[in-house]
């Protein structure tokens, strides 16, 4: 099995994409066969997440699932000052606020999302 690990690091400033490129074996065993870093639009991004930091950090220390299998989000960030960090799993599968407002995230970020 092969898949890849997708992030994005998100400034004032600039956004920048990294993509780990992975490999599994029959054991469970990962090797990583790639990574690639990529420059996106500068700013873009940056603008339409500051309108969210509030509401993004309420979820600080959430971890919630909507299926067993799927993709997973990890949301890390510092709005004044403070640290927050949430998970959710195939958020686009749900219909509570949390994850339409991981859905409004990945919008923003990612193009096309489900």
């Amino acid at each position: 099995m092969s898949g890849d690990v997708v992030g994005r690091v998100i400034t004032a400033s600039h956004t920048t994409k990294y993509t780990l490129h992975v490999q599994v074996d029959r054991r469970g065993l990962v090797t990583v066969t790639s990574l690639s870093k990529s420059q996106l639009q500068p700013g873009r991004a940056s603008a339409s997440i500051q309108g969210l930091l509030s509401e993004l950090q309420t979820l600080d220390g959430q971890d919630w699932a909507c299926a067993v299998d799927g993709d997973s989000t990890t949301v890390e960030g510092v709005a004044s000052g403070r640290r927050f960090v949430f998970r959710s799993s195939n958020a686009w599968l749900c219909q509570d606020a949390r994850s339409a407002l991981v859905g409004r995230v990945l919008h923003i970020v990612i193009e096309p999302w489900p």
